[in-house]
């Protein structure tokens, strides 16, 4: 592979990935280590990727619609308040849980440290495992990876390894958008691969998602509908979309 195209390569799977590290890319490639980092250094002063520790992240801008958490937190609060009561319901004493780093997950995660459960919880949020820590019972694990700032989830190759090494037996989970005939969708490629992993390693998927998200889309297909156990949401949904979830036999959990 010539330069040209070996630099147009990592360009490419940085931007489709948001980021790689240094060691996967050099596998890839199959090149030295010295000929990749020189290739990174032409390409980051040439303003098309940002070189970090361990390897390239992505210099395209994040999605408008990707919020940070503080800007997020009070959004649909009382949407994402029900939303969390309905989950309580269905979780036991003696669980194992993944937790994503949503918002709505969060509400979640503050009315289950009010419980008298007994949980296992592996979560990849900063706040969310803080707001757990109130409850002695429930004993936490924070995956470790790369802290996405202003957004307070640990993310990248380090957390998708620590994620894989464990299996549970739900996993509760939000989205940016949600469209029943198709999946949910994300903002972050980084946070739609920390989903993954988290799906593939758990029995039961629980989908919290308020109604303001259902029939819209954002850049990056997640999760397929059929791989969702269980929808939680803040009200009724239309027949449509009750119709398009009935043919994946998804049980609807709704405020009414």
């Amino acid at each position: 592979m010539h330069k040209a195209e070996r630099q147009k390569f990592i360009v490419e799977i940085v931007n489709q990935r948001g980021f790689i590290a240094i060691k996967e890319l050099q596998k890839l490639l199959g090149v030295s280590m010295i000929t990749l980092r020189r290739d990174a250094s032409e390409l980051e002063e040439a303003g098309l990727i940002d070189k970090t520790y361990g390897g390239l992240r992505s210099k395209n801008p994040e999605s408008e619609s990707e919020k940070k958490f503080n800007e997020r937190l009070n959004q649909n609060l009382q949407r994402k308040k029900k939303i969390a009561q309905l989950a309580v319901e269905i979780v036991k004493s003696g669980d194992t849980l993944f937790l994503d780093g949503s918002t709505t997950v969060y509400q979640f995660a503050k009315s289950l440290a009010q419980s008298n459960l007994s949980l296992y919880v592996i979560t990849t949020s900063v706040m969310t495992a803080l707001e757990l820590s109130r409850n002695p019972r429930i004993e936490i694990i924070l995956i470790g990876g790369l802290l996405r700032h202003g957004f307070f989830t640990l993310v990248g190759p380090i957390a998708e390894e620590n994620l894989k090494k464990f299996s549970v037996d739900k996993f509760f989970f939000s989205c940016r958008g949600f469209i029943p005939s198709e999946g949910t969708y994300e903002a972050n490629m980084l946070e739609a691969q920390s989903k993954n992993n988290m799906l593939s390693n758990s029995e039961k998927h629980i989908l919290l998602v308020d109604s303001t998200k259902i029939g819209s889309r954002s850049i990056i297909k997640c999760i397929d509908t059929d791989k969702i156990d269980i929808l939680i949401t803040d009200q009724m949904l239309e027949q449509k979309d009750l119709k398009a979830l009935k043919k994946f036999n998804i049980e609807v959990m709704a405020d009414h």
